[in-house]
């Protein structure tokens, strides 16, 4: 070989990067979900939501040429030709889709880039910092200074991906691609007649939190019971031997314009073992103990005031608190409006239970008496 053909020879294409058809198999790990989701009920957050600086890449150049890697340089020490310069992107507001922020945006479908810089300052010994992102569609990809750090599909659940370990203290890159593209295994697919929005659409949080810590836990209507008895599921982050504690209010759930009955408002506690890192008790004494009556309107609701703490046997707690609202829903899964006479009430059939920091639904079902129908 020639010194001229040698020197070809170690030359390094820039434009390689285009030819490469499996950029996106590095990405495919790190899927997170429901198994990683940590609740926000009762819990203080830092709000990353505000301006972001933002740029379309609908070629997946972002994927392709590594973005994420560089740190910002003034484009005079570039060493290789770039696609973007994220100090000069425009900015998009977070929570928002960008099909409604401009014109030539509204129909867009592909990847964008959301970056901002995090100011973290070192918290107590073991804290761990979380991620939390209310909703992003369709898939999103999280880079912290140059490293990727989790992958979620499905543009209307939160997800969360866990910071510890990759911040370091003073200014922070944080990254998210997002990609609404359709293709076969997404919603929407392919030739579906969708408006098919895109971006970060819901907020974006941190969240900071002890080394062990409540990760989720639920309450619902154990069928069978005469609506006295709950079912409570409390899941935290790693395994211990501990205890978690599940208090409610007592006598706080009858919904106007019934009264609370006396002695309301105190708290009563209940202790579940730990076993692995899920504590289960299939059923505990009711929040309300009332007997079964019929909803008195279809838009009364009455809210019901949980609160959790777990503790293990190195003395770690943690904290969480949420309330349930509870509220009638007709035969057919929408609020009853059929006109009764006074001596008649809608008969519920369903009991929907809806998280007051969640924006998912979830749904437990009881049976009740049938009542004595007017008329």
């Amino acid at each position: 070989m020639t010194a001229e053909g040698a020197d070809r020879a170690t030359v390094v294409d820039p434009y390689d990067h285009l030819h490469d058809e499996s950029y996106a198999d590095a990405f495919a790990r790190g899927r997170v979900g429901a198994a990683t989701l940590v609740t926000v009920a009762g819990r203080a957050v830092e709000t990353l939501d505000g301006d972001w600086r933002f740029a379309i890449d609908p070629h997946d150049e972002g994927l392709r040429q590594a973005w994420y890697a560089d740190e910002p340089v003034p484009a005079s020490d570039w060493t290789v030709p770039r696609d973007y310069d994220d100090g000069a992107w425009q900015t998009a507001p977070v929570p928002a889709c960008w099909n409604m922020l401009r014109p030539e945006w509204r129909h867009y479908e592909g990847g964008a880039w959301y970056t901002r810089t995090l100011d973290h300052q070192p918290g107590e010994a073991g804290e761990r910092t979380v991620l939390h992102v209310g909703a992003a569609a369709y898939e999103a990809r999280v880079f912290l200074n140059g490293q990727f750090l989790g992958a979620h599909r499905g543009a209307s659940t939160p997800f969360c991906v866990e910071l510890t370990g990759h911040l370091r203290p003073g200014a922070n890159r944080l990254q998210i691609q997002v990609d609404n593209a359709r293709r076969a295994d997404r919603v929407p697919m392919r030739h579906t007649d969708w408006f098919n929005y895109g971006g970060l659409y819901r907020s974006v949080t941190l969240l900071r939190l002890p080394a062990l810590f409540i990760r989720n836990f639920g309450v619902a209507l154990v069928p069978g019971s005469g609506l006295r008895r709950v079912a409570v599921d409390v899941t935290l982050s790693d395994p211990v031997d501990g205890t978690a504690t599940v208090a409610h209010r007592r006598g706080c759930c009858r919904p106007p314009p019934f009264p609370s009955p006396p002695g309301a408002g105190g708290w009563s506690s209940t202790s579940l073992r730990s076993c692995g890192r899920r504590s289960r008790r299939a059923s505990t004494a009711s929040p309300c103990a009332l007997a079964p009556m019929p909803w008195p309107t279809a838009s009364a609701s009455a809210r019901l005031p949980w609160r959790a703490s777990a503790s293990s046997s190195t003395g770690a707690t943690s904290p969480c608190a949420a309330s349930r609202c509870m509220r009638m829903i007709s035969r057919s899964a929408r609020p009853a409006t059929r006109r009764t006479s006074a001596a008649a009430t809608p008969t519920p059939r369903r009991w929907a239970a809806t998280s007051s920091a969640s924006p998912i639904t979830r749904t437990t079902r009881g049976r009740r008496p049938s009542p004595t129908r007017s008329g």
